[in-house]
């Protein structure tokens, strides 16, 4: 199974002008159909595989003093729009 949760990938959607292109880590994944009835799983071993459904939590890679940190802002994306991405969008030709 492929690393969600800590990876680190590209941010390439259209949600978060500012931010596409910009190397982002994989913070949570929130599942549940609705949000107040969503879940944060905290490992991969629970979550499984990532589905079109789930919203990813992402936060942008700082670079500071010569290393990258995390940025204490997050935002939240589908899971296709990352490269690589997390999963097959909704209703995406097959």
């Amino acid at each position: 199974m492929e690393r969600g949760i800590g990876s680190v990938r590209r941010y390439v959607g259209t949600a978060h002008d500012g931010l596409c292109g910009v190397r982002v880590e994989i913070i949570a994944i929130h599942r549940g159909p609705t949000p107040d009835e969503r879940e944060i799983p905290v490992d991969d071993g629970v979550i499984g595989r990532v589905e079109a459904s789930d919203v990813v939590e992402f936060a942008p890679l700082v670079r500071e003093n010569g290393t990258d940190r995390t940025s204490l802002v997050s935002s939240d994306a589908n899971g296709w729009e990352f490269e690589p991405p997390l999963c097959q969008r909704r209703n995406a030709p097959t």
